[in-house]
């Protein structure tokens, strides 16, 4: 953290800390449900190509990764 921002920061009442640190765990939570919304919808967009034909099998991948990695 700049030593600016932290000094902005030690300035700031308890309560306006209070705040601060309640804004950014809120934030966090918001940032990880919609970074898991978007892991879903790949997902689910990942299994309606394998039931379309298009995509590889996990069995075919894991196969050629074990070649990969014994090279």
């Amino acid at each position: 953290m700049k030593p600016e921002r932290r000094q902005q920061l030690a300035r700031l009442s308890f309560e306006q800390k209070i705040r601060k640190v309640s804004d950014l765990i809120r934030l966090s939570r918001k940032i990880k449900s919609s970074s898991g919304d978007a892991v879903l919808g790949r997902l689910d967009k990942a299994a309606a190509e394998l039931d379309s034909g298009k995509g590889v099998p996990l069995a075919r991948v894991r196969e050629k990764i074990r070649g990969w990695a014994g090279k």
